[in-house]
């Protein structure tokens, strides 16, 4: 069975990070290597993007009630670390084709008590954020570029007119290092409050970071093929659903005590790591990903329901795509061997089930896909897509409603698919 997603470290790696936790080492000389490959005078290194953006939240300081504008599509934790500061997140809805806030909705969003904009970059590709540049200026707020998703190596690091650009290096990231998180933060002032606040945080033990790697090479094992695809046989034998194991298993912050759990500083062994996979990081691996996914979004003839297709530089760090029937889609690749899944760890901001966001969560099915898996299983994939027959739903169209006080409710209406969506159905493809 192909694996929907295959951790990005290898085992000598694996093994080299443990051995970091073996010896002691220099927290500030190999922070500062990290930054070196960075943008040295604006980096800012810590365990993960929500430790970072909790931290951000904090060194603001901004007034209880203060509105921050999100993505309406995120992970849950990044609107509840927003709650945690006394703050009121705004999910503004986005758009199909560029995965981006709707700007119009965006800009209706704004008032007195608004003070930043958080963008996600998400499924791999990046959203054109020049637009909500320009807007937050007018208004004086900062923008903060979640890169989460989106890393492709030194080629992007930040939008060089936002305020703060995250990148993530966790488990099922591109590039992981198990943990990690460097920010690109433009004002020297506020970089500095931030590292004064982040001093005061205790620091990951080094066995903590042991204990995470032997944990994460047991999911490496488990997700090559053959042991898959027994685990797969065997959980399903026994009425249990390996897509629900394998979910839980990925997480990278489970359990309870989550703020405590992130608000420390990244261990000597995880940035030890996290240097040696940004200093060898080779580029080619996200070409051939994003070659891959525009492959099997051609194969298949409806490029338009793969999500992020139509981004720019599409990377395809997962291959998620709309279908009418999601559930009995991913039996009929589980069938085939291949581990789709409807799990995602994303969430509307609104629980507005008008919402493009929402729309989304409701159809979408993730592929399995790397870059090492071979176009012929590619191409398969998309024959079995093929064969299950019209899977499409109509897309939705988003209306001019919009109500701020409603934490940016879009008012969508489910309209039949167009000529040219109807001419793409997977049923008709040759």
């Amino acid at each position: 069975m192909w694996v929907r997603k295959r951790i990005e470290v290898n085992p000598r790696q694996l093994l080299f990070g443990f051995g970091q936790c073996l010896v002691r080492g220099d927290r500030e000389q190999i922070t500062q290597r990290i930054a070196d490959l960075w943008h040295a005078d604006e980096s800012f290194v810590c365990l993960s993007v929500r430790s970072g953006f909790d931290l951000l939240l904090h060194s603001a300081a901004w007034p209880a009630g203060s509105e921050i504008i999100m993505s309406g599509l995120t992970i849950p934790d990044m609107p509840m670390i927003v709650r945690e500061h006394g703050l009121v997140p705004i999910g503004v809805d986005i758009e199909l084709d560029s995965m981006g806030p709707q700007i119009d909705q965006l800009e209706r969003a704004i008032t007195p008590n608004t003070k930043a904009i958080v963008v996600a970059h998400l499924f791999g590709g990046l959203c054109d954020i020049t637009p909500i540049l320009k807007l937050a200026r007018q208004h004086d707020l900062m923008v903060i570029e979640d890169c989460a998703q989106a890393y492709v190596g030194s080629s992007y690091q930040g939008h060089p007119e936002a305020d703060v650009s995250m990148f993530s290096f966790g488990p099922i990231k591109t590039n992981t290092a198990l943990g990690g998180a460097v920010f690109r933060v433009r004002d020297a002032k506020y970089r500095e409050r931030l590292h004064d606040e982040h001093d005061n945080w205790p620091v990951q033990s080094r066995w903590s970071f042991g204990r995470r790697i032997g944990k994460y090479a047991m999911v490496k094992l488990l997700s090559t093929r053959l042991v898959c695809g027994t685990i797969y046989r065997i959980l399903r034998m026994f009425g249990k659903n390996h897509d629900r194991v394998a979910s839980s298993m990925a997480r990278g912050f489970a359990g309870p005590h989550f703020f405590r759990r992130i608000r420390r500083r990244p261990s000597w062994p995880l940035l030890s790591l996290l240097h040696k996979k940004l200093a060898s990081y080779d580029a080619s691996t996200a070409e051939r990903r994003s070659a891959n996914g525009q492959r099997f979004a051609q194969a298949i003839g409806a490029d338009q329901y793969v999500l992020g297709a139509k981004m720019n530089r599409p990377t395809f760090w997962v291959l998620p795509m709309l279908v009418e029937n999601p559930q009995e889609l991913v039996q009929h690749l589980w069938d085939a061997g291949f581990d789709a899944s409807t799990h995602c760890s994303l969430d509307a901001i609104s629980g507005d089930d008008r919402w493009v966001a929402s729309f989304i969560l409701k159809h979408i099915v993730f592929f399995p896909f790397h870059s090492g898996m071979p176009v012929e299983e590619i191409d398969r994939m998309a024959n079995v897509v093929r064969s299950f027959g019209p899977i499409c739903p109509a897309l939705p169209v988003v209306s001019e409603k919009f109500d701020s006080a409603e934490a940016g409710t879009a008012q969508i209406a489910v309209e039949p698919a167009t000529a040219l969506a109807k001419s793409a159905m997977i049923g008709e493809v040759s």
